[in-house]
């Protein structure tokens, strides 16, 4: 009997991480999956769960009707997991004619050799971030630094192909891996999920309890330290007085090494709206706002970074407030003149700059702002602006 045919699979295992508990993997694995299906990809995944039902809640029913071959390994101890990832993988060689794997972190080039020492699955390699100022941020001990970057190191030099979010990261790559060639994709959305009607808009508003003249600051994402929410709740409380902003804190519950807190809001009494909100209605509380924040440290992390937030902001039409050398996002930002670049040692400048922002969104230029961001999140944050580019990696002719 012929073998069914897998064009990817994609092999998921991370420490901690899996499709169910993460908003990330769901809208970079889950939705790239989707979007390859729809460019008449066949495709597979091979990943971990946790807890079985919402995984299939969350994403797994969804990518089945979409025709991907969903095969699962429950996430129990590292040792055993990667063991069971390895055996699952060869009998998936076995049913399934597999012509590339995707991979993304340390673990996936393992797994595909030791499925197969001699007969591995040529692999696409997916570089999210800088990994090695990654674990230099949480404290990592000298050894297990060597070992991950040792791995890493290795995984990359034996990609068939190698791919960043960031024109950063591929340089960082390119130089730090002696790679020819790493193709860019950054961290994408479907847009069509973020077309919002102004009526929706305004009704979901109005439910709010914000008035049209409101200008709205929004936060989304989690509370990593990285992702400076205190500095960004410092810079909020410069406009507490001002009687025409309001504040909307979305938060997720993805799980982080070192969480911090943001329990001191008080001062922004009602003027501010917290909600924790599963990832699809993120679309629709976007949409309320009017000005979106994603502030970052200056380091190497950073600096390759592609934050997915940074697509959402913009498929919402929000101005944003950013941070200088934020992976390619600051340069965009600039140059379209969609925000501002605020440096989180220097609040009363970005406090300057913010109101400069303000007063140019209730401008007559406020509605260029607004479609100049949607453009850029409909052609080079979404999906389907990288068919040619997946064509490319994947040997595929798109029909």
């Amino acid at each position: 009997m012929q073998k069914k045919s897998i064009d990817v699979l994609f092999i998921l295992f991370d420490i901690g991480l899996t499709l169910e508990n993460s908003t990330v993997f769901q809208s970079q694995v889950g939705d790239q999956i989707i979007a390859l299906q729809e460019m008449n990809f066949k495709i597979g995944l091979l990943a971990t769960y946790n807890d079985l039902n919402k995984f299939n809640s969350l994403i797994g029913n969804k990518l089945r009707e979409k025709g991907v071959e969903v095969v699962l390994v429950q996430n129990t101890s590292f040792i055993h997991t990667f063991s069971s990832m390895s055996s699952v993988l060869r009998k998936c060689q076995n049913a399934f004619h597999i012509n590339f794997c995707y991979v993304r972190g340390l673990w996936g080039p393992l797994i595909i050799k030791w499925a197969s020492f001699f007969s591995t699955i040529p692999y696409i390699y997916d570089v999210r971030g800088d990994l090695s100022d990654e674990i230099k941020s949480i404290n990592t001990n000298s050894v297990k630094r060597f070992i991950y970057l040792q791995i890493e190191k290795w995984g990359i030099s034996k990609a068939y192909r190698v791919t960043a979010v960031t024109n950063a990261l591929a340089e960082i790559v390119m130089n730090r891996f002696s790679k020819a060639i790493v193709s860019v994709i950054p961290c994408c959305i479907n847009y069509d999920q973020f077309v919002i009607s102004e009526q929706a808009r305004f009704h979901k508003r109005k439910e709010l309890g914000f008035n049209e003249s409101d200008v709205v600051m929004v936060y989304s994402g989690g509370l990593s330290h990285y992702q400076q929410v205190p500095k960004m709740m410092e810079l909020w409380r410069k406009f507490a007085s001002n009687q025409n902003v309001r504040f909307l804190l979305l938060t997720n519950e993805d799980p982080h090494s070192h969480p911090v807190t943001i329990d001191d809001i008080g001062f922004l009494g009602d003027k501010i709206i917290h909600k924790s909100i599963p990832r699809d209605q993120v679309p629709e509380m976007l949409a309320v706002a009017d000005i979106a924040f994603m502030l970052r440290e200056s380091r190497a992390l950073n600096r390759a970074a592609s934050p997915v937030k940074f697509p959402e902001y913009l498929a919402a039409g929000l101005a944003i407030v950013a941070s200088p050398s934020t992976g390619d996002i600051s340069d965009i930002i600039e140059i379209n003149k969609i925000g501002v670049l605020v440096d989180v040692n220097d609040l009363s400048k970005g406090f300057n700059g913010v109101n400069e922002l303000i007063q140019l969104l209730e401008s007559s230029e406020g509605k260029s702002v607004k479609q100049r961001a949607k453009n850029i999140a409909k052609t080079t944050f979404n999906w389907m602006y990288y068919e040619n580019t997946y064509s490319n990696l994947y040997n595929k002719n798109i029909i």
